[in-house]
């Protein structure tokens, strides 16, 4: 059991701290309703999954999906009154950046660690798609087909890794960094997949949207700024 006043892990008998003699009250252990990791006593927020705990016995409020303009979109994170892309709410309600007190405690990703998990994640889906070129390379001669199943393949990937509870793919846990919406908590796969298509913009323009992240206030990047997320040190 954790000491409430110094945070001194003492054993679970104990009436009081080891070390500051405070005394222990027990309570039952806070456990993540997102993904049943049980948090320490005083913890804003889960250390697993980024799930912000309510203050007190408070219930969590929830709020109807709206894009950046205030329409209600679908939680899939399209659709909506005004039709269109709309991006749906992330899953959890841990605040960040300018839209939450904890603003001071968030590093966001920096270019060169961003740049490090792009080609990571580059590298992997470069061999998945060598590997597909010589699995089709004597029945697809248009490369149609290849395309096609390149394309499923970099949006369950990337999309679909960074909609997961994990909110990254495998070039970004390598980094350390994640993908977190404008609640600060995970992405729904609507936006990711938003998010996916926005990188092929950043690229078109020469790369320009990717270097956004060297100047723009929270190192976003355009795809960042056209699905409203951000990327985060874990």
């Amino acid at each position: 059991m954790y000491c409430p006043n110094c945070n001194t892990l003492n054993d679970d008998s104990a009436r009081f701290c080891s070390k500051c003699g405070e005394y222990l009250e027990k309570k039952a252990p806070k456990i993540c309703p997102d993904c049943g990791t049980e948090g320490k006593k005083g913890d804003p927020f889960c250390n697993m999954c980024g799930y912000k705990f309510p203050d007190g016995n408070a219930p969590i409020q929830t709020a109807p999906p709206t894009n950046n303009y205030g329409n209600t979109g679908n939680a899939d994170g399209f659709g909506g009154s005004n039709g269109g892309f709309q991006s749906g709410p992330s899953h959890n309600f841990g605040s960040y950046s300018a839209f939450g007190a904890d603003a001071d405690n968030v590093r966001y990703a920096n270019f060169g660690e961003r740049l490090v998990a792009l080609i990571i994640d580059s590298v992997i889906l470069g061999v998945a798609g060598f590997l597909l070129g010589i699995v089709f390379v004597f029945i697809d001669d248009t490369g149609i087909l290849t395309n096609l199943i390149s394309l499923i393949i970099g949006i369950a990937y990337k999309a679909g890794m960074e909609g997961s509870s994990y909110q990254a793919t495998l070039g970004k846990m390598a980094m350390g960094i994640k993908v977190i919406g404008p609640d600060g908590g995970r992405i729904s796969y609507g936006r990711a997949i938003g998010r996916y298509f926005a990188t092929f913009l950043s690229s078109i323009i020469l790369g320009i949207g990717y270097l956004m992240a060297l100047w723009t206030k929270d190192k976003r990047t355009l795809h960042d700024f056209i699905a409203d997320t951000y990327v985060i040190k874990k």
